[in-house]
């Protein structure tokens, strides 16, 4: 979906396409400065990268390397039974993806995607037999953490800090064809000398047994 001041890409479907990630869920938040909240691009190719026992290690096919949840510290499973539906209006998304987790999930999880004029809100539903539930948020953007908020660019990561505490950690990507700007496909050059990126994962640890949980994403001018 597109705003004058943002473009929004969802995803859904199962996690056994083509060349595939652990994805379902997921989303790219893209302004005028890029992709902000981005999908990080494939990775350098090597034997591990497309042998099953060793894919899913790579930051960038495994769902901890996408704006997705992690739940019971577990990450999303492959295969076609891990899969979610997409439902969409004129100005909302909303994805059911708790089968996307397997055994390891809960019960329930739906990703519902408001979109206003400069503002999209996030909000996650779920079951609350949980022992823990982290929301990641991933870019390739420094963030800045503060009182109510994290700051991407020109985006403002709005959460109430009295359920969940918010925590920065950082991965190198190598690139599959060379560095990408903020998330940004490359050209294709098999030539080039892959190199890599830091990636931020901006995660939100939920303090008590919740049933929802909302971000709202403000764009500014």
């Amino acid at each position: 979906m597109h705003k004058k001041s943002y473009s929004l890409f969802v995803k859904a479907g199962h996690n056994e396409e083509p060349h595939n990630h652990n994805d379902v869920g997921s989303f790219i938040l893209a302004t005028k400065q890029g992709q902000i909240l981005c999908d990080i691009g494939a990775g350098r190719y090597v034997d591990a990268y497309f042998q099953p026992a060793t894919r899913y290690d790579f930051l960038c096919n495994s769902s901890r390397g996408h704006s997705v949840p992690i739940i019971n510290g577990k990450y999303q499973q492959s295969g076609k039974n891990a899969c979610g539906t997409l439902t969409q209006t004129r100005d909302t998304i909303q994805v059911d993806f708790s089968a996307a987790y397997g055994e390891s999930g809960i019960e329930t999880l739906v990703r519902t995607f408001s979109l206003q004029e400069a503002q999209v809100i996030i909000k996650d539903e779920f079951t609350p037999n949980y022992e823990s539930f982290t929301e990641r948020f991933v870019s390739f953007i420094h963030p800045t953490i503060e009182k109510d908020c994290v700051r991407l660019g020109n985006v403002r990561i709005y959460y109430d800090y009295s359920v969940a505490t918010c925590h920065v950690s950082t991965e190198n990507h190598v690139f599959h064809c060379g560095l990408a700007p903020h998330g940004q496909t490359p050209c294709p050059d098999m030539q080039s000398t892959p190199e890599q990126a830091p990636v931020y994962l901006i995660d939100f640890h939920i303090k008590q047994q919740l049933q929802n949980i909302a971000f709202t994403l403000s764009i500014e001018d």
